[in-house]
């Protein structure tokens, strides 16, 4: 019995000295008529080879598909190739992708909860984790900023983890986003703290 003890114990120890020693990376793709999509295939595939590569890295890609976002995991539970390939092929085969901000707001939030970055003391899980939010024109035109990425920065309070929790803004080159500089993640400004910079791909 104290054996089973034990090795339940050690269990418990090896998972949480995993999720210590990662890095945990966040990946939102907008896809509409004028996403560069050979472009945007060529840097996911970069950044899945990446998290492949290296197993310290545990990652989340996801596109949103109305109510059934395709969701691919890497270094965490559920984690499988062929889910990546056919998320490539549904970029590359449709011409567009609709955001459901309700309910790519609930997913996201549940998949964060999942995998928490966060322990059960408010300290992080990780040693680093990074949202990486690849954006088009009608994101900041619909206030898709504010339903989803404002909504959940503010719930998860990501502004307490500055310097711990970083975010990149990535948008078509030749695309112009009209983005309020002062308030970019909408009017009620719930998370005026973190930084911003939209970036080109």
């Amino acid at each position: 019995m104290r054996k089973i003890l034990f090795l339940l114990a050690l269990s418990v120890i090896c998972v949480a000295a995993s999720a210590q020693s990662k890095s945990f990376e966040f990946y939102y793709i907008a896809h509409d008529r004028e996403t560069p999509v050979a472009d945007l295939c060529d840097r996911l595939e970069e950044a899945y080879e990446m998290t492949r590569r290296y197993d310290d890295i545990a990652a989340i890609f996801y596109l949103p598909n109305f109510n059934e976002p395709k969701v691919v995991k890497v270094n965490l539970p559920g984690d499988n190739r062929e889910d990546f390939d056919n998320l490539l092929s549904e970029l590359r085969l449709k011409v567009s992708h609709e955001i459901f901000p309700e309910h790519d707001y609930a997913a996201i939030l549940d998949l964060i909860n999942e995998h928490d970055f966060v322990d059960e003391y408010g300290d992080p899980a990780y040693t680093s984790v990074t949202f990486s939010w690849y954006v088009n024109r009608e994101f900041w035109f619909f206030g898709y900023n504010e339903d989803i990425i404002a909504s959940l920065y503010f719930v998860l309070e990501l502004d307490k983890y500055e310097g711990y929790v970083t975010s990149q803004f990535w948008y078509p080159s030749d695309v112009n986003i009209d983005a309020d500089r002062d308030k970019p993640f909408g009017n009620l400004n719930l998370c005026g703290k973190m930084s911003f910079m939209l970036l080109p791909y």
